[in-house]
């Protein structure tokens, strides 16, 4: 049993290193790539391509049914499963491709935009650039190696990236962003294929499809209630306000939620089969989420100052004065992202749980309460949205907290600590950079990097001993399982 527990942990703790230093790598080269492209191209560049990847997105939440998810959860697969959801796939991508060349013109129309139809028609094809990847990266999840996983994604980006930069060099204008998307799709599919050991097969089950697909149909379900919700506010400030103003939007929105989404991510993904390999154990699973939720708290906080403080001077220094009305939304949202990283183990955790249904019920009321926060907000503009956005989470996060209470059999005073102590961060993180731009008038790029160092020296002296505390009890309790 002790041997069981130091596997888990040594697996899980690599694990969560291998995709954080990895997504820490992607993040700065995306953040990167982003003030290059932001430089070089205007708005309404990158409200076409918001506008699309609202359509494009949804579709992709269908290339592989949630059976990826299936392979991960299930206790035994065998050649009959792996093969069926590849091939799935497959079929479900090129369909989806032919489904976006034909039907793109109904997209401009909606949008009474009709620049945006060929963007719609190339994105279409990441759907069958991507599909092997959507298989190859969860049964190397089941593995727990992600290592790979970790390494394809940082080269997908940096060949992306590079891909784009080039293009907006050259004039490319919208197309240097549909590019990048096109080749680290193509990219993450052959990395994936070729670091594989394992090919599919010519088999084709329907049995082991339905077997499957009992499971993830719920997955698919939450999926499509969770993008409505995490996209609505693109849908309708594309529809309503138009390219520019969902441009300004979407590189906000992108700008706080991308990197801390970077740092869910690993947790959550290193959660997900960490949990399903214990489901069956209630207490133990309870101990992991606590301390994965301590962890992910406690790394995210400086995020949303850092962004309040530096963004009115950092985004018309970095990104130029066209993007000067980014500014508050970027600050709004990044409470909400805050939030969001809080809120972001309870899905993975429903389904490694064999609870896919909590997860469809928990973006049901979350969708509900976006949609109304964000109609209500569009007659402010995409400040209004933002607030909005800001209001539903706020209202809905306590929802989620109690079904998560309820299934680990858990009461909500248990999380009472964990935020008290992150309210205590974000305080001392904020008062030092206050006190500093209000008393000392700095050059820009000084200001910057003054406020920057005091928050990151600030939130690190505050969390040392939390954060060997929270690694502590994962240690302990990883250390258990048996």
């Amino acid at each position: 049993m002790q041997a069981r527990g130091e596997s888990l942990l040594s697996k899980s703790t690599t694990g969560v290193l291998w995709l954080g230093g990895g997504q820490a790598s992607g993040l700065v080269l995306q953040i990167a790539v982003r003030l290059v492209l932001a430089r070089l191209l205007a708005p309404d560049d990158f409200g076409l391509v918001a506008m699309a990847v609202v359509f494009t997105g949804f579709c992709s939440l269908l290339t592989d049914l949630g059976l990826g998810q299936a392979l991960v959860q299930r206790k035994e697969i065998d050649e009959e499963h792996k093969s069926t959801a590849f091939w799935a796939a497959g079929l479900i991508g090129v369909t989806l491709c032919g489904l976006f060349i034909v039907s793109a013109p109904l997209v401009g129309v909606f949008y009474g935009n009709q620049a945006v139809v060929p963007v719609v028609r190339a994105l279409g094809f990441t759907f069958v650039l991507g599909f092997p990847e959507s298989v190859f990266s969860y049964l190397l999840e089941r593995r727990l190696s992600f290592r790979l996983i970790g390494l394809r994604r940082l080269l997908g980006v940096v060949l992306g990236g590079s891909a784009g930069i080039a293009l907006a060099l050259g004039g490319f204008g919208v197309w240097a962003l549909v590019a990048e998307q096109l080749i680290r799709s193509a990219a993450g599919s052959i990395l994936y294929f070729a670091s594989s050991d394992w090919r599919p097969k010519l088999l084709f089950s329907r049995a082991a499809l339905l077997e499957m697909w009992s499971y993830s149909r719920s997955i698919v379900g939450a999926r499509v209630v969770n993008f409505f919700n995490r996209n609505l506010d693109n849908l309708l400030i594309g529809r309503f306000l138009g390219a520019t103003p969902l441009g300004l939007y979407s590189v906000a929105y992108q700008g706080v939620l991308m990197p801390l989404q970077q740092i869910a991510r690993p947790i959550a993904s290193v959660g997900f089969p960490a949990f399903a390999t214990i489901q069956d154990d209630i207490p133990r699973c309870r101990s992991a989420y606590l301390s994965a939720l301590r962890i992910s708290l406690l790394v995210a906080t400086p995020v949303p100052v850092l962004v309040i403080f530096l963004s009115p001077t950092a985004v018309p220094l970095l990104l130029g004065e066209q993007w000067a009305l980014a500014v508050l939304p970027l600050q709004i949202l990044s409470v909400v992202a805050l939030f969001q990283i809080g809120m972001s183990l309870s899905p993975p955790l429903f389904l490694a749980l064999g609870r896919a249904d909590l997860s469809l019920k928990w973006t049901l009321i979350a969708l509900a309460a976006s949609t109304i926060g964000i109609v209500v907000g569009l007659r402010w503009g995409i400040v209004g949205v933002a607030w909005g956005y800001l209001a539903a989470v706020v209202v809905t996060s306590p929802i989620q907290f109690a079904m998560t209470g309820r299934l680990l059999q858990m009461p909500l005073t248990a999380l009472g600590p964990i935020f008290g102590r992150m309210l205590l961060a974000l305080l001392a993180t904020a008062i030092a950079p206050a006190l500093l731009l209000w008393q000392i008038d700095l050059p820009p790029f000084a200001e910057l990097a003054a406020a920057a160092v005091v928050i990151v020296l600030g939130f690190l002296a505050f969390t040392r001993l939390l954060a060997a505390e929270a690694w502590a009890v994962l240690r302990r309790s990883a250390e258990s399982i048996g």
